[in-house]
């Protein structure tokens, strides 16, 4: 693939309220991009976690700020490797890895495309992990 064959991602955010429309577009192009869904600070802090790990797993070149992500070239390892295995199985181990696939602004837009919204709950009532981590 070269860069002339990539295209910039449609954003969702203007059909965020219409499940059907969201439905057609996941249908039609296989994803939904959405600006600002997520906080940015939260994000922010998550991959700094996420890149100090990897700097302790020697990914990230040591003595630099991890959230620059500065990859240290020799520690290129795929999946299947040991070297990969041990670092990801460190990142996966991050509490707020997972949290932030369950938090309501992602519920919320899940339980939408799937029509199961219940208007009398909260995406917090209706998710056992998102009530645990709040």
């Amino acid at each position: 693939m070269s860069t002339q064959d990539l295209t910039a991602l449609v954003e969702s955010n203007d059909i965020q309220g219409d499940a059907m429309a969201m439905r057609r577009r996941l249908d039609d192009d296989g994803y939904l991009f959405f600006r600002q869904l997520l906080n940015p600070e939260r994000l922010l802090m998550l991959r700094r976690e996420m890149l100090t790990v990897m700097q302790r797993g020697g990914w990230i070149v040591r003595g630099t700020d991890p959230a620059d992500g500065i990859a240290c070239l020799d520690a290129r390892s795929t999946e299947g490797d040991p070297s990969y295995t041990n670092v990801y199985h460190d990142v996966y181990k991050l509490q707020a890895f997972h949290e932030i696939a369950h938090c309501p602004e992602v519920i919320d837009v899940m339980e939408r495309i799937r029509g199961c919204t219940n208007d009398s709950s909260t995406a917090e009532s209706r998710s056992p992990l998102v009530s645990e981590i709040h």
